[in-house]
């Protein structure tokens, strides 16, 4: 990020970035949806120098950066990776002309690294840890949008989930049935078998009792 002025220069030295990160990213993963975390980095005692402050939320892919204090950002490096449009009331705390810079960091992701810059701080910063603040009524807005789209999205991934459960289990009872069917198809094929085997035997039966019965052959002796 640079400041303003007639050449491109730092906002945030490497010792500020170094310590902010950590704090930032900590800070972001504990705040509500209605939440925003605000920071102060403050020079050393005598500088002169304005302490620079801030605040910062991720947003559908993006981190929304608001410098409300301090050296006014002018750009961002790379430049493909950031734009800049006026910043909320419940981001700038009310100030005016304060500008909020966008960054998506998908595309800070893949965009190759910029040529150093100079720092536009030059004396010693005690930085002061990020604190999560309450957005005021009109973030609640934006952030009532993010919680909707996001329940939206939970919706339709269970909605999706239940049609899933509830195409296997159809499909389950389709070969259910079809095994039940083939088991019915057998049964029947050997009731068929053993109907013709009992057919069988009572022809047999039948054909052994209408049979006549021969005398036996008796010899006899003539005198």
């Amino acid at each position: 990020m640079s400041a303003g002025g007639g050449k491109p220069m730092r906002i945030f030295s490497d010792e500020d970035a170094e310590f902010l990160s950590p704090l930032l990213a900590q800070g972001l993963s504990k705040a509500k949806p209605e939440q925003l975390v605000g920071f102060r980095v403050s020079s050393s005692a005598g500088s002169g120098s304005e302490p620079t402050t801030g605040s910062i939320y991720v947003q559908k892919g993006s981190i929304y950066l608001t410098i409300g204090k301090g050296t006014k950002p002018t750009g961002f490096m790379p430049e493909s990776a950031a734009r800049t449009e006026p910043a909320p009331a419940y981001a700038s705390g009310g100030a005016l002309g304060v500008m909020v810079m966008i960054i998506d960091y998908h595309a800070l992701a893949m965009a190759p690294m910029p040529a150093a810059m100079p720092i536009a701080k030059t004396t010693p910063i005690t930085p002061i840890a990020p604190m999560l603040a309450d957005a005021p009524a009109k973030a609640q807005v934006a952030s009532d949008r993010v919680s909707q789209e996001a329940g939206a999205g939970e919706l339709m991934a269970q909605k999706l989930t239940d049609l899933r459960i509830a195409k296997e289990a159809l499909a389950k009872k389709d070969s259910e049935i079809n095994m039940l069917r083939k088991e019915s198809a057998w049964m029947k094929r050997e009731l068929r078998d053993r109907n013709e085997e009992i057919k069988a035997l009572r022809s047999m039966k039948v054909s052994a009792k209408s049979a006549p019965k021969r005398k036996p052959a008796v010899a006899t002796r003539s005198r």
